[in-house]
């Protein structure tokens, strides 16, 4: 267990922009060393981590547009120029870019989630989505040509749900609740 002092978290995620592409090169190598991988270290970086941030192609956003009827997966308002693709398991929990980790959102929701797990409520109205439109959605990012998951993001979500501290974790309820 590693104690931290007051404020030190805040500092950590300030820096995270600095100090997570060290921490992902000296992760990688220390995987590679372990288990004598001989592979290129990049290719086994974006294995364990995933790829960097890009802008989503705007045949994604059209997609998830139509898909959810031109609302926020968020709080169903009717979807505006301010909208953004929102990662419903936040990056820096997963480093899944697959279709069915993304959804719609406006503006105001995706700040408010920010890296927060979504409440509940969401992950059942996400569950079903993804089960209720896998063809879609499968469809969508072949057109964008983004990566499709079902199973793995699913298995991600579950993971990562199912882990929780005991003491509790943050949910993001909506709004800024």
């Amino acid at each position: 267990m590693i104690r931290l002092l007051d404020g030190a978290g805040d500092e950590l995620v300030r820096l995270s922009p600095l100090i997570r592409p060290l921490v992902e090169l000296h992760w990688t190598r220390m995987v590679a060393q372990l288990n004598r991988v001989a592979t290129v270290e990049e290719d086994l970086r974006h294995h364990l981590f995933g790829s960097s941030r890009v802008a989503p192609p705007k045949m994604l956003r059209d997609g998830l547009r139509d898909l959810q009827a031109n609302r926020c997966f968020y709080c169903d308002a009717r979807l505006i120029a301010s909208t953004e693709v929102d990662h419903f398991i936040a990056r820096v929990r997963s480093a899944n870019d697959a279709i069915e980790n993304l959804v719609l959102a406006d503006r105001s929701c995706n700040g408010d989630k920010s890296d927060l797990l979504a409440a509940p409520s969401f992950v059942a109205d996400w569950a079903t989505r993804n089960r209720d439109h896998a063809g879609t959605l499968a469809t969508i990012a072949e057109l964008s040509s983004v990566e499709s998951d079902h199973t793995g993001t699913l298995a991600v979500a579950r993971s990562i749900y199912a882990h929780l501290p005991s003491n509790g974790t943050p949910m993001w309820r909506g709004g800024s609740r």
